[in-house]
């Protein structure tokens, strides 16, 4: 999980403005010119900045903007010119301190654990929707198509999102269907899976859900998570309230990171047993400030 968002640090992209002069909506300037709409489209990139209608435009320079740049790892906000080519940033210039009538240009955001489904919407248009709100990429499970159209269902996924810059790593889930007990529209084994891991744009085992399973030794399950490894692919877990060896034995199997700890003592058990841990903090789950 955490290779999505490391390329999304160290490949920090700028969108060209080669879409906007396709349309006619912009041409590059030899002086500065205050520009409208360009934040909307630019979320698609690694760059973004939530838009209003109060917001005021960014200033083009000819393949550059001016913006008061927030920089996150220095925790500070200077005005700034960024020029970029191909796409991505080539050169940032500092202008001064911030500056009280420009834009501001920060990194895109990564959610790193979402059903795109859940939204019920095809992948084209939840993106069109997130990237409004600094949402660039996600890191995406599509166990609910899979539970449906099983492998078919997945790769529709995948093509429906190949239409839209927004950049989407998917998952090949790892329990279809969730459970024994239910009726499912498919059955994703280990064979069905090292095909998904093979395709192009699927690039971790989605979340684990059945950790009984795991730390019973179920050979099928086990055989999921080694095809991730051999692969030297991430392997999502998800295993709400465990801890101590458990949380231990959970990991050893191969299991890379959590989402599901609503304590801290969980957080830090599970942290020492190897795991990265992924904070819900949302409307669907707020576990930040919990202890």
């Amino acid at each position: 999980m955490h290779d999505t968002t490391d390329k999304q640090a160290n490949g920090i992209q700028a969108n060209s403005m080669d879409a906007f002069e396709s349309e006619g909506r912009v041409s590059a300037p030899d002086r500065p010119e205050r520009v409208e709409g360009l934040a909307e489209t630019g979320a698609c990139g690694s760059t973004s900045a939530p838009r209003t209608a109060n917001s005021p435009p960014f200033r083009l320079n000819p393949n550059g903007i001016e913006a008061n740049l927030v920089d996150i790892a220095a925790k500070r906000i200077f005005a700034a010119r960024v020029f970029w080519s191909a796409g991505v940033i080539e050169r940032i210039d500092e202008l001064g301190g911030e500056h009280p009538d420009w834009p501001y240009l920060m990194p895109g955001l990564v959610d790193a654990h979402v059903h795109i489904e859940s939204s019920l919407l095809p992948p084209t248009e939840f993106a069109r929707l997130a990237v409004r709100h600094g949402t660039v990429a996600t890191v995406s499970d599509p166990h609910e198509i899979a539970n449906v159209l099983g492998v078919e269902g997945v790769r529709w996924m995948l093509g429906n999102a190949a239409k839209t810059p927004f950049q989407i790593l998917f998952g090949a889930p790892s329990c279809v269907p969730a459970t024994g007990f239910e009726t499912a529209g498919a059955v994703l084994g280990v064979a069905e899976i090292e095909t998904l891991l093979a395709t192009p744009g699927v690039g971790y085992l989605s979340e684990v859900m059945n950790f009984p399973g795991v730390l019973a030794g179920d050979a099928d399950l086990l055989g999921k998570i080694a095809a991730a490894k051999r692969r030297g692919l991430p392997v999502d877990g998800h295993a709400p309230g465990l801890s101590g060896a458990a949380a231990a034995a959970y990991a050893a199997a191969g299991i890379s990171s959590d989402h599901e700890c609503s304590t801290l003592a969980e957080a830090e058990d599970k942290l020492r047993a190897g795991m990265m841990i992924l904070i819900r903090e949302g409307s669907a789950a707020r576990n930040f400030a919990v202890r």
